[in-house]
């Protein structure tokens, strides 16, 4: 259950980050049908996610919506989170190791460790801003077949 694991993500969040836990909003599909995925690795995705949306370098407190769907035409699970985040010139540099630094909550490693574990469930993260100027990361995972 997709659902499931993004709530055990919320709920594994530090204690000393818990407070930040009220500026999310969650929008859930709840006919989502069973994810044949890892969900250890998926939870530590969007755990490491939510770090960065939630803990921006800059330290303001953002709010972050977070949306799962499955996409039946394509048979992928999306899971959406915005937020409204200064993202860097070159966004991709997101997804490379940074220099090691630790701010409050992060280490600067969290979203290339994301990134590898999303491409081992042979999914993919696409990054867009919204007109509202938003970051939109969209995490889509196949739905595997076990046939």
């Amino acid at each position: 259950d997709l659902n499931q694991v993004l709530r055990q993500a919320v709920g594994d969040l530090p204690v000393s980050m818990q407070g930040k836990t009220a500026l999310l909003k969650l929008h859930l599909e709840e006919s989502l049908p069973a994810a044949h995925l890892d969900s250890d690795k998926i939870r530590q995705v969007i755990r490491h996610f939510l770090f960065h949306l939630l803990d921006p370098e800059d330290g303001r407190d953002c709010p972050v919506t977070v949306e799962t769907r499955y996409l039946s035409d394509t048979k992928e699970f999306m899971v959406c989170m915005a937020a409204d985040i200064p993202l860097p010139a070159d966004p991709r540099n997101l997804f490379e190791p940074a220099e090691y630094k630790v701010t409050r909550f992060r280490t600067g490693l969290n979203l290339p460790l994301a990134k590898r574990f999303i491409e081992c469930h042979n999914g993919r993260i696409e990054l867009d801003t919204r007109n509202d100027g938003q970051a939109v990361f969209a995490i889509y995972l196949p739905q595997a077949d076990l046939s």
